[in-house]
C-alpha cells in the first residue's frame, strides 16, 4: 500500500498517509474546500477522489492532476 487516505469528520479534512511507515504525508482537503463533515471517500471512474461533506450536503472532488479540491 503506497498512500492511505482517511477523512476527518471533526477536522474536516481529508489527510494522507505513508502506507509503509503510517507517518503523515499531507492533507488534501479541509474546510476552506468547502469540506462540513467528511463522512466517506471514494475512488471515481475518472481517479478523482469524492468526499462526503454530510454537513452541508455535498459531495466533494478533489483532482489529482490540479492537486485541487472542488464540488463534482
Amino acid at each position: 500500500v503506497q498512500e492511505i487516505y482517511a477523512s476527518g469528520f471533526y477536522a474536516n479534512n481529508v489527510v494522507v498517509y505513508d502506507g509503509a511507515t503510517g507517518g503523515y504525508v499531507r492533507t488534501l482537503m479541509t474546510g476552506a474546500d468547502g469540506l462540513g463533515g467528511a463522512r466517506g471517500i471514494a475512488y471515481g471512474p475518472d481517479d478523482d477522489l469524492y468526499v462526503v461533506s454530510i454537513n452541508n450536503d455535498k459531495v466533494l472532488r478533489y483532482d489529482f492532476e490540479s492537486g485541487t479540491g472542488m464540488p463534482p
